[in-house]
């Protein structure tokens, strides 16, 4: 019998329970650390007691003796929550350690499966780093959104470095180009935005503040003083309302025949920037740091993620716009037209420098991302900026690497799973029967390289 642990995710977990129970078919045993309280209730029909770990803020009135150190002060900066509520979760990180630990060890766990998402997803993680005793090993996922319809896994928490699992057959595969197209998540996140941003949506959302019926007290993922709920939420909404009326947008043809850098936004809280892009997670100062490399009569074209509007306020895009040279367009602008036209393309993290990569356009990411194996696409910090005499020169360099495309194609294919890993509410399609036994499969692979991993270690 394997054991291995999931962490409970919001609607995600609905998938990972159907997932565990087709596991069960091969002799693997599911444990569960979970924040809800509501989840644990609901698990608790399906297991025993002993198979599940209930990390919710009662354990903020603890008292326990932390494992090491593991720099919580990063992890609550990060978190969309506990960034708000810092004295109150570093007790909370603190104090969920030792129970942790002595679940994993007590039940003999080797792997446990999560994101790198939440603040105590990210310490749980590095405890299975740094804990050699622990013996478990931390995996989490993300969608490849180009190509669509593939998932990675790493034990990285950046997402930087998928793992190499020996897939079965691999020499059967064809290796084909990877076709630059819309992520599938842009286009549900459009459809979500229309709902969200409708009378009926806002609506919707006013009434759940007021009933409060979706927010647990003891869940450590929302906010659950309810003033501090209405400053974020309230905020949010008034930048959603405000961002059409009062933010001047050009149109993307305007800039077509000019020499510009592209800059988009990242939606933020989000892992994308607040964990994979840590230490650039400031998007107002990369911006500007960008906005300082440009030649002359450069323009620096820059576009609002249309899933991100309400994360920034009218004054943030004003300020950014009395800077000469710097465009803002509309957020539905042809994103793939703008890299085709551009000279760089800048990001923290974002898919567009992979996007512009694959369209042999040459690409900047500020934090390491796993597209950086593509020799157009470079990972730069301000330092690196700083040792060229201009702009065009380090895009004159990048310009002039070596197409390896190809071989990035057949790294894709031998790292990614072909399911979708998602959750039932953004995809209900998630759920059927075909993507599960691939997701399935999948594990199934990752459980069988954990094994060889963990008996090569212990030998």
């Amino acid at each position: 019998m394997t054991n291995i642990c999931f962490i409970a995710n919001f609607y995600k977990t609905d998938t990972m329970i159907v997932v565990a129970e087709y596991l069960k078919k091969y002799n693997v045993n599911t444990f569960w650390i979970i924040p809800k309280k509501r989840q644990y209730d609901r698990l608790l029909k399906m297991y025993d007691k002993e198979n599940l770990l209930l990390i919710d803020r009662s354990l903020i009135e603890l008292s326990s003796a932390p494992m090491g150190d593991f720099k919580i002060n990063e992890l609550l900066f990060g978190d969309r929550v506990w960034k708000y509520e810092k004295k109150e979760g570093k007790k909370y990180l603190l104090n969920i350690q030792k129970p942790i630990f002595d679940f994993i060890t007590k039940n003999n766990i080797h792997l446990i499966f999560g994101e790198s998402t939440w603040a105590h997803e990210l310490l749980i993680h590095r405890m299975c780093k740094g804990l050699k005793n622990m013996r478990c090993s931390f995996y989490s996922y993300f969608v490849a959104r180009v190509p669509n319809g593939k998932i990675f896994f790493n034990n990285d928490e950046k997402d930087t470095s998928p793992i190499l699992i020996d897939k079965d057959n691999l020499s059967s595969y064809k290796i084909e180009p990877i076709k630059v197209e819309i992520p599938d998540y842009l286009k549900k996140n459009d459809i979500d935005l229309k709902k969200k941003m409708s009378l009926n949506g806002i609506l919707k959302r006013f009434r759940l503040f007021i009933t409060n019926e979706n927010i647990e007290p003891t869940d450590p993922n929302v906010h659950t003083n309810r003033i501090r709920r209405m400053k974020v939420v309230g905020k949010e909404i008034f930048n959603q309302i405000t961002y059409p009326i009062f933010v001047k947008r050009e149109k993307a043809e305007n800039v077509y025949n000019t020499n510009f850098v592209f800059f988009g936004f990242h939606k933020q809280p989000e892992a994308s920037i607040d964990v994979c892009g840590r230490y650039f997670e400031n998007q107002y100062e990369n911006v500007v740091n960008i906005w300082r490399q440009l030649p002359n009569d450069w323009k620096l074209v820059i576009k609002e993620h249309s899933n991100a509007i309400g994360d920034r306020s009218v004054s943030f895009f004003r300020k950014l716009q009395k800077l000469p040279g710097v465009i803002l367009v509309d957020e539905y602008a042809d994103s793939l037209e703008l890299i085709k036209r551009c000279k760089v393309v800048i990001t923290n993290t974002g898919t567009m420098a992979l996007e512009a990569a694959l369209m042999r356009k040459p690409a900047i990411t500020l934090s390491k991302v796993a597209f950086n194996k593509l020799n157009y696409c470079r990972h730069c910090t301000w330092q690196d900026f700083e040792q060229y005499d201009s702009l065009e020169t380090l895009i004159k360099e990048i310009e002039q690497m070596p197409d390896n495309r190809k071989e990035y194609a057949e790294y894709v294919q031998k790292n990614s799973f072909d399911c979708n890993f998602t959750d039932v509410v953004s995809d209900p399609n998630v759920l059927d029967n075909d993507n599960i036994l691939k997701i399935v499969s999948s594990f199934l692979s990752l459980i069988k390289y954990n094994e060889k991993l963990y008996e090569t270690h212990k030998g």
